[in-house]
């Protein structure tokens, strides 16, 4: 099978920052770093049913969960991947095109890591409450690179 030179750069972001995150977080047990855990990957696609019978018959990631919002549209589809991480599938908007859209970063403090990294000239969105209670804003890097803070809610 051969691999698109676009995806194959893709893959090679998504191993290079989740190597960066575990070592981070190995890091930031000594400092005062807010640990990051990497918790999905999301990425937008064109056509949500073609995209989930891949990753689900031909790649072998079992569907964990699917959100809806109120009026009962599709929002995303979680399946699994690996033990603690997960695929994100998103129908694609004219404001989130097909393709890598961000990965999803767990905080255990969203307030103070927006904080932090806002203080350190990093743009911060406004925080958003998902209708899970999780609570998560998205950090943009330099060269359009989205990161989301994710803080589940208390137990």
């Amino acid at each position: 099978m051969k691999i698109k030179f676009s995806h194959a750069l893709q893959l090679l972001a998504v191993a290079v920052v989740s190597a960066a995150l575990t070592s981070r977080f190995v890091d930031a047990q000594d400092s005062e770093e807010p640990p990051l855990t990497l918790t999905h990957i999301g990425v937008n696609v064109a056509d949500v049913d073609t995209a989930v019978r891949y990753y689900t018959e031909v790649m072998g990631l079992p569907e964990a969960n699917r959100r809806y919002d109120d009026e009962g549209n599709l929002i995303l589809i979680f399946l699994q991947l690996g033990e603690n991480s997960r695929l994100e599938i998103n129908p694609a908007t004219p404001e989130n095109p097909p393709g890598l859209g961000h990965f999803g970063v767990n905080v255990p403090d969203l307030a103070a890591a927006k904080a932090l990294y806002g203080a350190r000239g990093a743009e911060v969105s406004d925080t958003i409450t998902s209708p899970s209670g999780a609570q998560f804003a998205y950090v943009t890097g330099p060269h359009g690179a989205v990161m989301e803070l994710l803080q589940t809610r208390s137990e």
